[in-house]
C-alpha cells in the first residue's frame, strides 16, 4: 500500500528504530505512574532523544525529527486505549490514513515490533536497563 510521504517516513523510521517507541512508551508509562494526567509528546520525545543520541538512524540526517512526534503519540494511545487523551492531538491532514494504518498494524505490527525490540533490548539492556515494552517495571 502507498502512504503519504509523512506517514511513510514515520513507518520507515519506526521500523528501523524500534528502540525509540520502546523508550517513548516506557517514559510515558513512568509519567502516568507518577500521577501525570496529560503531558506533551514533545517532552517525552526529548527525553527519548537524550537516551538515543547514538543509536538512532534516519535517512534525512535528523536523529528524531519533530515531524514524528504526532505519530508516536497516536501509536502510544492506540496501543494503550485506557490512556487516550494523555497526549493532546490536533487533527492531521492524513488522520484517516494514520488511523487505517494503526488499525491494520494491530497484532501484526505488535509481533514484529516486539521481536525487533527484544533483539535491540538484548543488545543494550546491560548498559541502559531498558527492557521490552511487555516487561516494564517501574523503577524506584
Amino acid at each position: 500500500m502507498t502512504y503519504s510521504p509523512d506517514l511513510q517516513k514515520f513507518i520507515t523510521y519506526h521500523r528501523d528504530n524500534p528502540q525509540v517507541f520502546v523508550l517513548f512508551e516506557k517514559f510515558t508509562q513512568a509519567a502516568i505512574a507518577r500521577g501525570h494526567k496529560r503531558l506533551s509528546a514533545w517532552l517525552i520525545m526529548n527525553r527519548v532523544r537524550w537516551e538515543t543520541t547514538i543509536e538512532t538512524v534516519a535517512a534525512d540526517g535528523f536523529k528524531i525529527s519533530n515531524g514524528l512526534f504526532a505519530y508516536y503519540s497516536r501509536l502510544y494511545m492506540h496501543r494503550h486505549p485506557n490512556n487516550i487523551g494523555f497526549f493532546r492531538t490536533k487533527e492531521m491532514a492524513n488522520e484517516t490514513e494514520i488511523t487505517a494504518w494503526l488499525m491494520g498494524q494491530h497484532g501484526k505490527e505488535e509481533n514484529n515490533q516486539a521481536k525487533a525490540c527484544d533483539a535491540w533490548c538484548a543488545d543494550c539492556s546491560g548498559e541502559t536497563g531498558i527492557t521490552p515494552a511487555t516487561e516494564y517495571q517501574e523503577e524506584d
